[in-house]
């Protein structure tokens, strides 16, 4: 039903609305969608935008895994911040989202689980280091659920490869991210 619908939107070419409350299926089926929380707006746009970008807490714990950790705004250089993550010793680069912070600013840093990989160096800017608690195989991909200081969980999503098991649950890994795969949202 999903496909003739497409298909019948794009042969018309005309506006459908369509209501669900499958976020998969509003992911699938939109140009633009309207999130909506207790019958208010959230965020309007791209799936691509809401899944990415998203403008609140909310909008990206809703709309697939996120990772959210609380941090403060150490300084602004045009698009990114520099951050100070809450209870850890790791400081990064992130997205302002289009959004005006300040220096000391209270923010919530969402990284999307596939925007995470762990690496064998610590050279890399935007790292933590984090125990490793489980690793979930579910075919093309691979889960690390990690826990980083003060028992904020973390968890790390990448494509399976061979050679799995050079980590073991109880090791300290080093994760990182791109500035750019890691969004501020305003608390």
């Amino acid at each position: 039903m999903q496909l003739e619908i497409k298909r019948i939107h794009r042969e018309l070419g005309t506006t459908i609305v369509y209501v669900t409350h499958d976020q998969e299926e509003a992911m699938t089926m939109s140009d633009r969608i309207c999130l909506m929380n207790g019958g208010k707006i959230e965020q309007l746009g791209s799936p691509a935008d809401l899944y990415f970008r998203p403008h609140t807490a909310f909008v990206a714990d809703f709309l697939g895994e996120s990772n959210l950790l609380p941090a403060t705004v150490d300084a602004v250089n045009g698009s990114l911040l520099d951050v100070s993550f809450d209870g850890l010793p790791a400081r990064g680069k992130v997205l302002a989202n289009g959004a005006a912070f300040r220096p000391g600013d209270r923010t919530k840093v969402m990284i999307r689980p596939q925007n995470l990989h762990v690496s064998d160096t610590t050279e890399e800017l935007n790292t933590f280091s984090a125990r490793l608690t489980d690793i979930v195989v579910t075919g093309g991909v691979t889960k690390s659920y990690l826990v980083l200081p003060g028992e904020q969980p973390l968890v790390v999503a990448e494509l399976t490869r061979g050679g799995l098991g050079r980590h073991l649950p109880g090791d300290t890994l080093t994760v990182c991210w791109r500035a750019e795969d890691a969004v501020a949202i305003p608390e």
